[in-house]
Parts: structure tokens; sequence; C-alpha cells
């Protein structure tokens, strides 16, 4: 059972050196790629669900567990493989998800005023008479902090709540509740 034990430690030793790496070239700005490693490229992403990140992470995980149940636990051969199999998919699969996840937050949103119309907020600073101020209004999934100016021409105080009845020149027009 030793050349098990020694599979399951170059297994581990291999990804985790191949995921550091990758990682700290990363870390640096590195951006190359090894194309030919990399495959399934869906929807042109950056991201590659087969990728050699994916693969390190899978082999160093699997091999780690391998490790620790072949010789911590009483589980079996068979056993102790199939646990270690299933821990390496579920890192593979978390690490993709969190790569998904992350790829998301770079999409750009393009913000579109009129769908604040009708919508209620606060003031956040002080709209004066004929000026200039700033709302708080929830919108396209988000809050945002947005210049407002009054519909009728009055001051409205912060923290007073308002609701957005049109859009003018980039600008949020808004009425007192």
């Amino acid at each position: 059972m030793l050349y098990l034990e020694t599979i399951y430690f170059y297994m581990a030793l291999v990804g985790t050196i191949f995921f550091v790496i990758k990682f700290a070239l990363s870390l640096f700005g590195h951006d190359g790629d090894l194309s030919e490693l990399d495959a399934m490229d869906p929807d042109n992403l950056d991201f590659k669900f087969l990728s050699l990140q994916t693969l390190s992470i899978f082999s160093a995980s699997l091999g780690w567990m391998g490790l620790l149940l072949f010789k911590q636990t009483q589980f079996g051969v068979y056993i102790s493989f199939a646990l270690a199999l299933v821990f390496g998919f579920v890192c593979a699969f978390f690490e993709i998800w969190i790569f998904t996840k992350v790829k998301g937050l770079s999409q750009i949103n393009t913000l579109d005023l009129a769908n604040a119309i009708g919508k209620v907020g606060k003031v956040y600073l002080t709209i004066p008479a004929y000026g200039e101020g700033e709302i708080q209004v929830s919108f396209q999934g988000s809050m945002k902090n947005l210049k407002a100016v009054s519909s009728s021409g009055e001051k409205i105080p912060a923290f007073t709540e308002i609701k957005v009845s049109s859009v003018r020149d980039g600008i949020l027009v808004v009425e007192r509740l």
C-alpha cells in the first residue's frame, strides 16, 4: 500500500505546485495563457471550465484528502479513494463557481435613469430651491446615489422621502411625498 501513499503524495504535490505558480503569476499581473492546456471555452469567457488551474485544484485536493483518509482513518483503499475523488470534484466545482461569480461582477451594467421614474427614495444631500442635491434611490437591483432637482423648485431637506417623477438632462426630477 506504500505505492498508493506515494501516488496521493505526488498528486497533491504537483497539484499544489501548479496552483501556487498559476495563482502567483495571476497575482503579479501575468495574463498569459496556456491555450493548448485550456479547453471548453463557453461563451468566450476568459475563465475556462477545464483549465490548468481547475485540474491543479482537483489534483491537489484529491491527493491531500486521499493521503489524509488513507493514513488517518480505517477506511479501505476503495472507500478512501472514492471519498477523495468526490472531494476533488467538489473543490473543482467550487473553484469554477467562485470564478464564474467573480467574472459576473465585472459585467458592465448600463444605468438607465428612466427606470428610476416612479421609485421612492430619500434625499441624501439637501436639494436647494432651484438647485441640485443628491438622493438615494433603489432601482436596477441596487441602491444608488444620484443628482436630483425638485419638481416644484422648493427646498427639500435631507432624509425627506421623495418620489422620482421624471428625468431632465441626466438629472432626476423628484417630488416630496
